[in-house]
């Protein structure tokens, strides 16, 4: 397609609903109040099939097929039909109004990541087939209630993922490839913006995983919103892709009998692993500290911790270090990526450990606490100890950032939201 000679011929659907139609004789046959559509779903760029037109005599509302029509252009004030008289109009299975069902429509700007809501859509004629190829309408931003005044300018209609209600033709059948390149904070972006219903529909078409990572760059009360409305063994099989401290977070928002739904329909040890996080306040380093840990022996090799390194990599982003502990299970130190890398890979782990006594915090220390030590010893995580000395967890420098966020607001809650 040239899109350089399309975009010069462009036609706006406000400009078509003011045209009225004429037959071949030029008798009036009515006023184009709307637009059909074939959507397939997977069309780069649906074609017409036709216009739907108000019978000046009977008021009723009629179809004028598409390919009767005579190709004109913005500036022609009356359309022509060269066919037999118009029939009924009727929706049919595959056909869209672009009045009717698409302005006013939530869309996905793929390309510039953002939601748009359909003001104008552009039309446009390939040789003897009119095609539907562009939008236009404001940015919807997040942290306004209201639309934001800057409006998207002309998007191609190949870069669109447009949304429609549960019984619409426009209702989503396949995720658009380029929002699956999009980064967990774009999609998260993304779902923020959306309302409720397009965003269900959003997220019922995306990979699990994908979603996970989104929705761990969400806003607290958007990820409340989200589980909320997300059939509980659906949230439960989203909670166990993410993170666990993300997960914790994410329960905490809830109601203990929402949580509990949702923990019921989790494996048992996940569960489990989660509960004993909740049973801390969020102030306290056991409540924001990521339970994900690579446990070695001292006489593990370096070769040997790298093996369990690639096991966790789906966790990469928690893991900054390896735990080192003794033959009862009881912390010994830390030893870090960096000394890791360095080391040779036939050394003992423990060797690499400091003649310094190990830096940990206790599960219970209070969030003040937990600054002051992460600040004093300026590392990246601690280690979070039970009162035992077994350690439970790691507490990573951007949980502290996001607990002492809540903390300073109104997002706090103890160790349940009842």
């Amino acid at each position: 397609m040239d899109r350089l000679a399309v975009r010069s011929s462009l036609i706006p659907l406000n400009v078509i609903l003011t045209k009225s139609v004429s037959d071949a004789s030029g008798h009036s046959l009515g006023r184009v109040i709307d637009v059909v559509v074939k959507w397939s779903g997977d069309a780069i760029y649906p074609d017409v099939k036709g216009m739907v037109i108000k019978d000046q005599n009977s008021e009723s509302e009629l179809l004028v097929p598409a390919s009767k029509i005579e190709v004109f252009q913005a500036s022609t004030r009356t359309i022509r039909y060269l066919g037999a008289g118009p029939g009924k109009w009727e929706r049919r299975r595959g056909e869209l109004r672009l009045e009717a069902d698409v302005i006013g429509r939530q869309i996905v700007d793929v390309q510039g990541a953002s939601v748009v809501i359909a003001k104008e859509l552009y039309l446009a004629w390939i040789g003897q087939t009119m095609y539907l190829v562009g939008v236009s309408g404001p940015e919807k931003r997040r942290g306004l209630k209201a639309l934001s005044k800057v409006d998207s300018g002309l998007i191609d209609w190949s870069l669109v993922q447009p949304f429609g209600e549960a019984d619409s033709e426009l209702k989503l059948k396949e995720l658009h490839e380029g929002l699956r390149r999009l980064r967990p904070g774009e999609l998260a972006d993304l779902l923020q913006e959306l309302d409720d219903e397009a965003r269900d529909e959003f997220t019922a078409s995306m990979d699990l995983s994908d979603l996970a990572d989104a929705v761990e760059e969400m806003e607290p009360e958007e990820v409340e919103d989200l589980m909320v409305d997300t059939p509980p063994e659906v949230a439960a099989k989203l909670i166990e892709k993410m993170e666990p401290d993300e997960a914790v977070d994410a329960l905490r928002d809830l109601g203990r009998a929402e949580a509990d739904e949702i923990l019921a329909k989790l494996p048992p040890e996940v569960s489990e692993a989660l509960e004993e996080s909740l049973e801390y306040p969020e102030t306290m380093a056991g409540g924001f500290m990521t339970t994900v840990l690579v446990i070695s022996s001292p006489q593990d090799t370096i070769s040997e911790v790298a093996e369990k390194m690639r096991a966790a990599k789906d966790h990469s982003t928690d893991i900054d270090a390896t735990v080192v502990v003794d033959e009862n299970g009881k912390y010994l130190g830390d030893v870090h990526l960096f000394d890791l890398f360095i080391a040779d890979s036939s050394q003992a782990v423990g060797s690499l450990l400091g003649e310094h006594d190990p830096l940990y915090i206790d599960a219970e220390a209070p969030l003040r606490e937990v600054v002051k030590t992460l600040i004093e010893a300026r590392s990246s995580s601690l280690v979070v100890v039970d009162e035992e000395g077994f350690p439970i967890g790691r507490v990573l420098a951007d949980d502290v950032v996001d607990a002492l966020e809540r903390s300073s607001g109104f997002h706090f809650k103890l160790p349940w939201n009842k």
